[in-house]
């Protein structure tokens, strides 16, 4: 990716970068037309290059960016410059879970309301048809007054058009290091297994996150790709135990539940949970 600081895309001036991920580069840039400051993604990865996943990747961004809820990142404009597509987002300022993280588990009432945030913005997102499909630490970003905003609604599926899974039958993930290395230990069983996937697949992902705020590791986390895929689809999960954070028996009952191998024996919704 070549540096972009100082650049023009459209009215947009880059001013600097913020991070890199399997899908492409985010920027911080000034909106010129609207004077404000706002969050750029330029997809370069590789998936931008396989078939039309380019394509699938920026309806579904235009798709999320009807969602209006404060735990969901907002999405301004899709666009392409110079054969590049590119994402523009409200540009937050936080910490995510994954950093929290790195001080152990937090405090159970913060755990709580962080888990009841997360699910009321699934709610909202599944109430329109969307799926996240990619809940994990890194996407989930506390703000300073405490709320938190979901982010990556641009890789969102509306359950009525294609699935994960059927995106990762394209040879997409496969390539683990380029695109799914870093969400892997979040995916649901009917994700890795090819079958159908609706609502119960990111609540299977806030299962995840949650036991990992508890406890500070994940249910599953084998190295290798196929020992952790083979680990989430056919391994019991752990139960939470019960010291520490799992003292609370409501969120054992909780996450026990989100994390069943079969959809039907999880919780059905986000606003059950």
């Amino acid at each position: 990716m070549i540096a972009m600081v100082g650049a023009v895309i459209s009215h947009y001036e880059i001013e600097a970068e913020l991070g890199r991920g399997g899908m492409g580069v985010v920027f911080r840039a000034y909106d010129k037309n609207l004077q404000r400051r706002v969050a750029l993604k330029m997809l370069t990865g590789k998936i931008m290059s396989l078939g039309d996943a380019g394509s699938v990747v920026l309806a579904e961004a235009r798709a999320a960016s009807a969602l209006n809820h404060p735990s969901i990142i907002t999405i301004y404009e899709v666009g392409e410059h110079e054969g590049q597509h590119f994402i523009v987002m409200e540009l937050v300022s936080g910490t995510n879970l994954r950093s929290l993280l790195a001080d152990g588990p937090p405090e159970l009432p913060t755990v709580l309301r962080l888990g009841a945030q997360i699910a009321e913005a699934l709610h909202a997102a599944h109430s329109e048809g969307i799926l996240h499909g990619d809940i994990k630490p890194e996407n989930v970003m506390v703000l300073p007054n405490g709320r938190v905003k979901l982010l990556d609604f641009g890789i969102a599926r509306r359950f009525s058009v294609t699935t994960r899974t059927l995106t990762l039958r394209s040879g997409i993930a496969y390539d683990f290091d380029q695109h799914f290395a870093g969400t892997l230990a979040y995916a649901a069983p009917e994700t890795l297994r090819g079958t159908a996937v609706d609502v119960r697949a990111d609540l299977y992902s806030l299962g995840v996150v949650l036991f990992e705020l508890a406890a500070g590791y994940r249910p599953f986390d084998a190295v290798a790709p196929a020992a952790l895929i083979h680990q989430i689809v056919s391994d019991p999960a752990p139960q939470l135990s019960r010291s520490g954070l799992g003292r609370s028996p409501g969120l054992r009952e909780i996450v026990n539940r989100l994390l069943k191998k079969e959809p039907e024996a999880r919780l059905r919704s986000a606003h059950e949970v």
